[in-house]
Formats: C-alpha cells, sequence, structure tokens
C-alpha cells in the first residue's frame, strides 16, 4: 500500500499566483461572512448586494467564480505566508527546513478542520492491483450544495479550498522546496528542486533580485545609522546652548535653529541618504528621540 497526494506543486504555485485581495479587505470580508445574519439565510441573485454586504463591492469581483477566487487565493496565501514566517530568523535568515507548522496560529487550525472534514480516502486501482491511501481529496461524503442555504456559499468554498490545499502542501514530502523572493517588489512564489538547509538573507528567485534586496538592505541601514548621529548631533547642540527643559519642543525659532546647525552637519559629513537641506518638519517628527537622548546625554 502507497500513499498519493493529490496536491501538486504545479496546482499549488498557480493558487499562489491568483489575484488575492488586500489583507484589510479580506479580515473585514471574513469578519462579516462569520457574522450570524438576521433573517432567512436561502438563495439570493443579487451579487451586488452580496458584495456589499461582504465588503467587496469596488475590489473587481464579478461573479460567483471570482469571489471563490479571490476567497481561495487570499487564504491560501495567508495559510502559507505565516507557515513560512516560522522558517525566518530575526537576522534576515531563512531555513526552509526548520518551518513548523504547530508553530502557527491560524494554519494549524485550517489544517485540523480539513482533517475533520477531509478525511483519507482508501482507493483501490484495479489496473495494477493496488491499495492506495490518498491526501487532500474532496470530502468523501459531500453535504448539499452550500448554495442552497447559504448566502454566501461562493465564499465558503474558496476557505474549504484553501485549507484543502494548504493541508495537502503539509502533508507533501516537497513543502520545503515552496519558497518566497524576499525582494519586497516581486514577492513571488516559485519552487526551489533542492533547497539548501539555510539562506542567509532569505530567499530569492534570481541573482538580480538578492543583489536589488541587499542593496536597499545596506541603504537603508546607512540611512537609520545617519538618522541616529543626527539625532544625537541635535540633542549635544541642545545641551550646549543650555536648554534643561522639554519646552524647546515647542518652540518653533528654536526648531528652526536646530535644523539649521543639523544642515551645517550634513555638509561637513557624508550621510548617504540625506539631503543638505533638512527642514524644521524633521525637527518636529523626531523631537521625543531628540529630548530622550538630550536627557541621556546631560546624565538626567
Amino acid at each position: 500500500m502507497r500513499t498519493i497526494n493529490v496536491a501538486k506543486p504545479r496546482e499549488i504555485l498557480r493558487t499562489l499566483e491568483l489575484r488575492s485581495l488586500s489583507p484589510e479587505i479580506f479580515a473585514n470580508s471574513l469578519r462579516l461572512y462569520e457574522e450570524p445574519q438576521d433573517g432567512p439565510r436561502g438563495l439570493v441573485t443579487d451579487m451586488t448586494w452580496l458584495l456589499k454586504t461582504l465588503g467587496l463591492d469596488g475590489v473587481g469581483i464579478r461573479n460567483d467564480s471570482d469571489l471563490e477566487q479571490c476567497v481561495l487565493a487570499t487564504q491560501f496565501r495567508e495559510l502559507v505566508d505565516e507557515w513560512m514566517e516560522t522558517g525566518r530568523h530575526a537576522d534576515g535568515s531563512e531555513s526552509p527546513s526548520s518551518r513548523n507548522l504547530f508553530h502557527t496560529s491560524k494554519a494549524i487550525q485550517a489544517v485540523k478542520k480539513c482533517a475533520r472534514e477531509t478525511p483519507l480516502q482508501l482507493m483501490v486501482i484495479d489496473k495494477i492491483s493496488e491499495l492506495v491511501v490518498a491526501i487532500g481529496t474532496e470530502s468523501a461524503h459531500p453535504e448539499l450544495p452550500v448554495s442552497f442555504y447559504h448566502w454566501a456559499a461562493s465564499f465558503g468554498r474558496g476557505l474549504k479550498e484553501a485549507s484543502r490545499l494548504f493541508t495537502g502542501l503539509m502533508a507533501s514530502d516537497w513543502k520545503e522546496s515552496i519558497c518566497k523572493c524576499r525582494y519586497e517588489p516581486c514577492s513571488r512564489y516559485f519552487l526551489f528542486e533542492n533547497p539548501r538547509r539555510s539562506y542567509a538573507h532569505g530567499t530569492f528567485c534570481c541573482r538580480e533580485h538578492q543583489s536589488r534586496a541587499s542593496a536597499d538592505a545596506l541603504t537603508r541601514n546607512s540611512r537609520t545609522r545617519a538618522q541616529m548621529k543626527l539625532i544625537e548631533a541635535a540633542a549635544r547642540q541642545l545641551v550646549q546652548w543650555g536648554v534643561r527643559e522639554p519646552l524647546w519642543q515647542d518652540d518653533n525659532r528654536r526648531k528652526r535653529r536646530l535644523a539649521e546647525k543639523l544642515c551645517e552637519v550634513i555638509a561637513r559629513t557624508s550621510y548617504r541618504g540625506y539631503r543638505q537641506e533638512l527642514k524644521v518638519n524633521w525637527v518636529t517628527w523626531h523631537r521625543r528621540k531628540i529630548e530622550q537622548k538630550r536627557l541621556e546625554i546631560s546624565g538626567r
């Protein structure tokens, strides 16, 4: 007897590439979907009313099929992303082999629910005289069409299909090969045939995107370091002026003078990512950090 998985890599990637809803819109529509509704919940033919009720009007959904596909793609992507995040570390490295379904909250519940509703199926294949256990199939005892008694049947079908596919992915021996490009403008899902145990800077679909991500990270780090140095320079300037109270934060004249002094600091140094013309609004935006640093420097 052998075990087969109905979910295949091509189907997983195809589903991840489908158009999805934004996290905010989906979370809101899911909440409305799960709320008890007043009145009869029978057949509804007005798609406009349905989408408005779910908060999905204006997102390009035209019919039940579009709604089901969007819900499937969004729910499935959330489950996959949550599971993938368990293999990422604070230093930016990523280990596909250390992903752990039991360290998730939403994904593990989806698998448990799918296991209850979609048990394993024993299939008899006469042609090869073999018994096969199938994982990730449809329910062995399908219920009546949901649309017969539920006004949001397509929404429910999308959620159920996402759980089925994700459970099939978790039961596969190739799940570690599914990766996501960590270059944010790309964020494409792809398949590594032979994934390494660990990736120092995360997984990338190509060398070009890895190089761009590295360059972006260097720019961000450089800008962060420059910002901290300017905050310290501002605090030291305030101490030099004899400022002893936090009232300077509401003094526009003082903040304007401070911005001018910081422009002189930028001109003397090479703070990458900062213009030489630093405005007073920068001081206003960072005033609390500047005040905290002033207190540290003055020993108070």
